[in-house]
């Protein structure tokens, strides 16, 4: 494979933030979960987290995770109208979240 022949440019237009935010609007987390091509390498990573003492990394990818979830699941889709449930669950989603980044870096001792 000669470096020269890749197509550099088309690589670099499907990696622009459109395309980036749509993939992670188009994608279940439920989905995500339960593929093995996602799930092992995300728990290599997070074992060798784990080892290395980076847990409060640990803990910011599970807070971003945890409101990804909210958000994927408390926006309405289409024209459906933002209901009160919908803003409890993103209002709910960042709170738990809040409340927990909080505990972990300033209550909690090391």
């Amino acid at each position: 494979m000669n470096i020269n022949n890749i197509d550099w440019q088309t690589i670099l237009d499907s990696l622009r933030t459109e395309h980036l935010i749509g993939l992670f609007t188009q994608c279940d987390p439920l989905e995500l979960a339960s593929n093995p091509w996602v799930i092992i390498p995300v728990i290599i990573v997070l074992v060798a987290l784990y080892l290395l003492k980076f847990r409060k990394v640990i803990v910011i990818f599970a807070g971003l995770c945890g409101m990804w979830l909210g958000f994927y699941y408390g926006m309405p889709y289409g024209d459906a109208p933002l209901d009160l449930e919908n803003v409890l669950i993103i209002g709910g989603t960042i709170v738990g979240v809040a409340a927990f980044w909080i505990y972990v870096f300033f209550i909690s001792g090391d």
